[in-house]
This record gives structure tokens, C-alpha cells and sequence, in this order.
């Protein structure tokens, strides 16, 4: 079914395909080499929020041409020391600038300066905005960025609700 799915978005849309596995919808062993198939399936985002299927994504990944994006906001570093080609992250609309940082740090074999910019900086904020329910990630995200002065309101349309105030006790 997964790989007839994206085979359909494929036929139709004529463009590159990254397929997207969530926490609720966790693609079985195998559909990887059924989706390498599909010439315009270029990549997946894992975004299972599992190590350990991250793990077994890319061992699977490894047979065939499709890369690995992480997905998992609260595991970024990891995930790219672990083997995935890049990320496709919400968590990249804040602090952009050290995220690359980090990244081209990984690359360079940097890992330990690339850990202190995950530790000191990126990966407490990443599991404040990431953490349950995922659901609202958005009004943290939010709340983040007015404080970093990118965005001048929080405020989040509904069914979201209007602040985290758990959130708001840990920043303040």
C-alpha cells in the first residue's frame, strides 16, 4: 500500500517524491527497497522519533538510492552522525544559523565542537519545542521565536492552544 501510494503521487505529479514516515505511521521492513522502485522517490524523512528505526532505515537505505533525512527534531545531531544525508525539520525555523554550524561541523569529523553547539544551545531548546504531545509543537515554536525576536506575536490559531504555560515558566 505505501509503495502504490507513492507511486500514484508519482505518476501524477512528474517531480521529485520524499516519502515521510511518522511516529503514526512507521513504514514495515522492506517498503524502502519497494519505494527505490519508483525512479522519482528521492528520499525519506524519518520522522518516527526513533532511534533505533532510524538505525534500521538506514541499514535499509544502504541497498538502494534513497537518502535518509531526519525528521526527528530532538535527535538532529545524532541522526546525521548515525548516517542521514540532511534533515527536513521544523526545528530549522529557529536558530538556523547554528544549525548549519553544526552541520558543516559534523561533516568536517568537528564532533565534539558540533556536540557543544547541540548540547549548550540547539538540544535543550529542540526537546522544550519538540517534546509530548508533539502536537503542540507549534505554540512552542512560536513562543521561541518571539523571544529571539524573529516573530512579534505567539499567538496560535485555534484548535492550537493559546500558550504553553509550562513552556512559559521554563523560558522566564
Amino acid at each position: 500500500a505505501v509503495v502504490d501510494y507513492h507511486r500514484a503521487i508519482a505518476d501524477a505529479g512528474g517531480v521529485p517524491v520524499i516519502a515521510f514516515q511518522t511516529p503514526f505511521v512507521d513504514y514495515p521492513a522492506g517498503t524502502l527497497a519497494g519505494l527505490a522502485t519508483i525512479p522519482s522517490v528521492v528520499a525519506l524523512k524519518d520522522a518516527a522519533f526513533n532511534v533505533d528505526r532510524t538505525v534500521e532505515l538506514l541499514e535499509e537505505a544502504e541497498k538502494t538510492p534513497i537518502k535518509v533525512l531526519t525528521g526527528n527534531d530532538t535527535f538532529i545531531l545524532e541522526a546525521m552522525l548515525m548516517g542521514c544525508t540532511g534533515a527536513l525539520i521544523g526545528f530549522a525555523g529557529t536558530a538556523t544559523a547554528e544549525l548549519v554550524r553544526m552541520h558543516a561541523l559534523a561533516e568536517a569529523g568537528k564532533i565534539t565542537e558540533a556536540y557543544d553547539i547541540w548540547n549548550n544551545a540547539l538540544g535543550p531548546l529542540a526537546r522544550i519545542c519538540w517534546r509530548r504531545p508533539l502536537r503542540d509543537y507549534r505554540v512552542r515554536m512560536k513562543y521561541a521565536l518571539v523571544r529571539q525576536g524573529v516573530i512579534p506575536c505567539d499567538a496560535a490559531r485555534l484548535p492550537q492552544p493559546l500558550r504553553d504555560f509550562a513552556l512559559l515558566a521554563r523560558f522566564d
